[in-house]
């Protein structure tokens, strides 16, 4: 077996360097100079100076006024020009996130790596929009891709924009470019799939008090069909489960129920309390709760459809940062049922 060829002086030098940048991923990290360099590793100072001239050149480590030489902070992520895009979700202190949320924020983070893009977490820290800014300037991030921004922070998102490109998700922010899904119009899919299955009378659990875009799809489906679906078939808002526990009692006998995620587990009790198993069948846009024992039907939103229009549209916003605003919003043309 050949014994392994010895490092070369410039190696030497290259090899502890590219290590100092891996082991400090997304850091700038003072590198030492040739002068430190050439006696640390036991080579002459020139070879040092020319390897640091070529790791300059490659952009693995740059100038930094004041500091000396550090290590590009993008650099341990690939190619140095390689799209560095920071996520943001809410007001940056969104810590808790539902099924809805991960298979949302996800399908964004897999689609915008596919395209060549890294992605990295952005949490704020500050309260103050001067403050904010400057977490968000400090990032080292090419662009910000924003999920369901909070309205209070639409002036930072603004001024952010003006510095890098922004592309807000699921909800539009004046004079930013963004992405949402046409509620309404996955609304009409879900009624359809509805119609589909011979539901004549559904009933929505909802977190809005009035106004749910996603059952004023359905009832647009229902009318197309001839069907004209009653105020009182949705409840909406924090006690939702508990109004329609109220209306069970008082006799409302729906034959479909579409769940909403804070009252899964709820479900299967409220099912053995009125013998509604075989009678109203549940329906999920997202999944079937482990505690509930009735069949299902599953109509599953297609979120790597939606996702991959905003890797799309941020890519040419980063390839283009002076291109006009764009407000995309998005149709659902399919979706996947199922009978679980």
């Amino acid at each position: 077996m050949p014994a392994p060829a010895k490092k070369t002086a410039r190696m030497k030098v290259r090899c502890y360097v590219m290590d100092l940048i891996l082991k400090n991923p997304g850091k700038e990290v003072v590198i030492p100079s040739y002068n430190v360099l050439g006696p640390l590793l036991g080579v002459a100072k020139s070879s040092a100076a020319l390897e640091l001239q070529d790791l300059k050149k490659a952009g693995y480590i740059i100038p930094r006024v004041g500091v000396g030489t550090v290590s590009n902070p993008r650099s341990s992520y690939g190619p140095p020009d390689t799209p560095i895009v920071g996520i943001v979700v809410g007001d940056g202190k969104h810590a808790h996130q539902r099924y809805r949320e991960v298979m949302l924020i996800s399908s964004i983070k897999l689609e915008l790596t596919k395209q060549g893009m890294v992605v990295r977490d952005v949490p704020l820290y500050t309260y103050d929009e001067k403050s904010q800014l400057d977490e968000l300037r400090w990032t080292n991030c090419d662009a910000v891709v924003w999920i369901e921004p909070h309205m209070r922070m639409n002036s930072v998102i603004q001024k952010l924009n003006r510095l890098m490109p922004v592309l807000t998700v699921m909800h539009f922010v004046p004079e930013v470019s963004g992405v949402v899904y046409d509620h309404v119009e996955l609304g009409v899919r879900i009624g359809e799939a509805l119609l589909r299955n011979h539901i004549a009378r559904p009933v929505q659990i909802a977190a809005e008090m009035t106004d749910n875009p996603l059952w004023r799809g359905i009832c647009r489906a229902y009318r197309s069909s001839g069907i004209e679906l009653e105020d009182e078939l949705y409840f909406g808002g924090p006690d939702a489960y508990e109004k329609l526990r109220s209306a069970l009692r008082a006799g409302i006998r729906p034959d479909a129920l579409l769940l909403r995620i804070a009252d899964n587990e709820k479900i299967q009790a409220l099912y053995d309390e009125f013998e509604l198993t075989g009678k109203c069948l549940p329906v999920s846009a997202m999944y079937k709760p482990k505690s509930l024992k009735a069949p299902m039907l599953l109509v599953r939103q297609p979120f790597e459809t939606f996702a991959g229009r905003v890797a799309d549209l941020m890519q040419h916003r980063i390839a283009n940062p002076d291109s006009e605003i764009e407000q995309e919003v998005v149709p659902f043309a399919v979706l996947e049922e199922s009978r679980l």
